[in-house]
């Protein structure tokens, strides 16, 4: 599935090496994957079994909406990721009608905007990155792991796509090569995304800008975090 809904946010940025660029509210993704959560496309329920000194415990880990955030560390490139929280019933093996021990769920994800093959231009889309710190227990990292690894899990993951270059492409193509016999190919361009921390008068949010071939497309900000992708190099940090 694709993304439908995008919402435009301010964009305290100089364009520099790209032609153009849009840019979208990271709160935007956090409400659709909340909802992706309410519809029971992302599991609720996760059911698990645990050993805690020597006996055995059935573990049911309810999953809230999820929010999903850009994490802004000192001194380190921002990254985006996904908080779970919910409860935590643990009760004896094989009762489950016992009155549960309640615990939080308290975990995060790191769950990174990267490019992905798109056509004809690469698309904004989601990679599973690991656990970001370590979840409460008795929810392990592993545990998390295997949640993300799941085929309904990772299927979802795969088919949310954003395609933001594409439209800024064809028009660009067009205008700046009007001549078709002389018109790169639209898989050409260059195309970059970028993560944006929330300034003064903008929301957090990530920006995807498009350059001809021949050009870096990089915009001329202080960048936190950022891939390129090059026609035929594949994709590499700046």
């Amino acid at each position: 599935m694709s993304l439908y809904r995008c919402e435009w946010v301010p964009m305290d940025i100089e364009l520099a090496d790209a032609d153009a660029g849009v840019a979208i509210a990271i709160s935007v993704l956090s409400d659709y994957l909340a909802e992706l959560s309410r519809i029971g496309t992302l599991p609720q329920v996760v059911e698990l079994e645990r050993v805690i000194n020597g006996t055995p415990f059935d573990v049911t880990v309810r999953i809230d909406p999820p929010a999903f955030e850009l994490a802004v560390p000192e001194g380190e490139p921002a990254y985006t990721r996904l908080l779970l929280t919910g409860t935590i019933e643990v009760r004896p093996d094989g009762q489950p009608n016992a009155p549960p021990i309640e615990l939080p769920l308290d975990a995060a994800v790191r769950l990174s905007l990267v490019l992905v093959p798109g056509d004809p231009v690469e698309e904004v889309g989601l990679r599973y990155d690991g656990v970001d710190g370590q979840p409460a227990a008795p929810v392990t990292a592993e545990d998390i792991d295997a949640i993300f690894a799941s085929p309904e899990l990772a299927a979802v993951l795969d088919n949310t796509t954003i395609d933001l270059a594409g439209p800024l492409v064809e028009g660009l193509n067009a205008s700046r090569f009007p001549e078709e016999g002389t018109r790169p190919g639209a898989e050409d361009w260059t195309v970059v995304l970028t993560l944006m921390p929330r300034q003064d008068d903008t929301d957090d949010s990530f920006a995807v800008t498009v350059g001809p071939p021949g050009t870096t497309a990089v915009p001329a900000l202080a960048v936190v975090a950022m891939e390129v992708v090059h026609p035929g190099l594949g994709s590499k940090a700046v």
